[in-house]
């Protein structure tokens, strides 16, 4: 996911997602936060991000703390999020959480069925961890 973003590859980005998957971001202010249904929604959001930088975009996310558990066909992911580079927040840095809910597909597959990034630079681990994927 990162590695795509980084180098704005938003449809190699987008199929990482399920057809009918749920994103929401949070915490960042409203010219960021959103909550998107579906690939295609999902693409164009980052086919938008990819657009404001004229090449590739000035991101340079580092993700830490990775934890998934597995149980059949679903899975669920966390992680801490670094970002460098970007527009400023109105909140400032403080750092962010992947929270996300995976499912394995007929041909082995993993994507993302719900992912929720969630600024922390006002709330804890534990408030992140209560919300819903």
């Amino acid at each position: 996911y990162t590695l795509y973003h980084d180098r704005g590859q938003s449809d190699l980005l987008a199929a990482l997602f399920t057809e009918d998957a749920r994103l929401d971001i949070g915490g960042f202010g409203e010219n960021l936060d959103t909550s998107l249904s579906g690939r295609d929604a999902i693409r164009q959001m980052y086919q938008q991000i990819d657009g404001r930088s004229g090449g590739p975009p000035p991101h340079k996310h580092a993700i830490a703390n990775l934890r998934i558990a597995i149980d059949g066909d679903e899975a669920t992911a966390h992680s801490y999020l670094l970002d460098w580079g970007g527009a400023a927040t109105e909140r400032g840095p403080g750092g962010s959480m992947y929270h996300e809910r995976l499912q394995r597909q007929p041909d082995g597959q993993w994507l993302i069925k719900h992912k929720r990034i969630v600024c922390t630079s006002e709330l804890t681990v534990d408030a992140v961890l209560s919300f819903t994927i």
